[in-house]
């Protein structure tokens, strides 16, 4: 679960209300078809939004608000279009200003509360974001994805077990896909967090079969490992180096000679670390081999890696 980078731009722009009119030809077909033309031009708007043309929708919203001033919808959606531009807070033309403008036509607008919470994210403000999304939650029609950023937003504090009680709230949403596999996804990495180590493998399980995606393998490992499964957890990085063509994954060779390692095994660890530097050393690889031959009783071969190390 990253949180979204953005970058600000400095656009040059006149302010919102000395854009062009709606399309005639676009506002002529929406009639035709009994439809508002207005709502129809909001509806693609959003469309573009999801299908990542913020620019296009930006175009189309800004001709919305200047027709319908009062439309807190259209507002929160050129928020959107500017938020996916890097235009986050200006006085005109930015995120936060059309954010604002919905909540004052619209002060109980759950949306443009997570919206705001979303830009005290983007600033790295976490707290400031929680007082947001608080204030969303407590509208009369909370928007679901408050409860989604106010698990992110607890995981970046590294509040585990409040980040996990959020995100099953938002998973027991009624509109929520419980099995998209980035919902999944998502849930794994919060319940490994927050050490339900159990919970977060019957979740990998619903993602994809053990034994298939290397990513799913090495959470399944650590989970073991860290609900001191350790044997558990050699057995699925030794099914991964069994593979033909994956006999050299660095990240699994380094961790089992940890866990090896660990649990005495000091010659099957060393045979990993012998491994993982007769390809492409690195100073980390022989740095841990010389601390197992330290442990081994053998100084001199630890001094010989040590070297080695500092000379990569």
């Amino acid at each position: 679960m990253h949180k979204r980078k953005y970058h600000r731009l400095f656009l040059t722009m006149s302010p919102i209300l000395f854009c062009s009119s709606l399309s005639i030809l676009a506002m002529e077909q929406a009639q035709a078809a009994g439809k508002d033309p207005i709502q129809t031009r909001i509806e693609t708007a959003d469309k573009y939004l999801r299908e990542d043309h913020a620019e296009k929708a930006k175009d189309i919203l800004i001709e919305v608000v200047k027709a319908r001033p009062k439309n807190a919808i259209a507002w929160v959606l050129l928020g959107q279009a500017f938020q996916d531009l890097g235009v986050l807070d200006r006085t005109y033309g930015s995120a936060k200003q059309c954010y604002l403008k919905a909540l004052e036509i619209q002060p109980n607008m759950s949306r443009a509360y997570t919206k705001m919470g979303e830009l005290s994210a983007i600033d790295g403000d976490y707290i400031t974001e929680l007082g947001y999304l608080e204030k969303a939650l407590k509208c009369p029609n909370p928007d679901k994805f408050a409860l989604k950023a106010q698990a992110v937003a607890y995981s970046n504090l590294k509040r585990d077990k409040m980040a996990l009680e959020s995100y099953m709230k938002f998973m027991a949403h009624p509109t929520t896909n419980k099995d998209n596999p980035i919902v999944l996804k998502s849930l794994a990495n919060l319940q490994e967090n927050a050490g339900k180590y159990d919970d977060c493998l019957l979740t990998l399980d619903k993602l994809e079969k053990p034994g298939k995606k290397a990513e799913y393998e090495h959470q399944r490992a650590r989970c073991y490992e860290k609900s001191g499964k350790a044997d558990q957890a050699i057995s699925i990085y030794s099914a991964m180096l069994s593979v033909k063509g994956n006999e050299g994954d660095e990240l699994a060779l380094s961790k089992r000679a940890e866990l090896y390692e660990r649990l005495g095994r000091y010659k099957e660890a060393m045979k990993d670390l012998d491994t993982l530097v007769s390809g492409e050393p690195s100073a980390s690889a022989y740095k841990k081999r010389a601390a197992l031959w330290q442990k081994m009783g053998n100084p001199a071969r630890a001094r010989q890696d040590l070297e080695k190390s500092n000379s990569i």
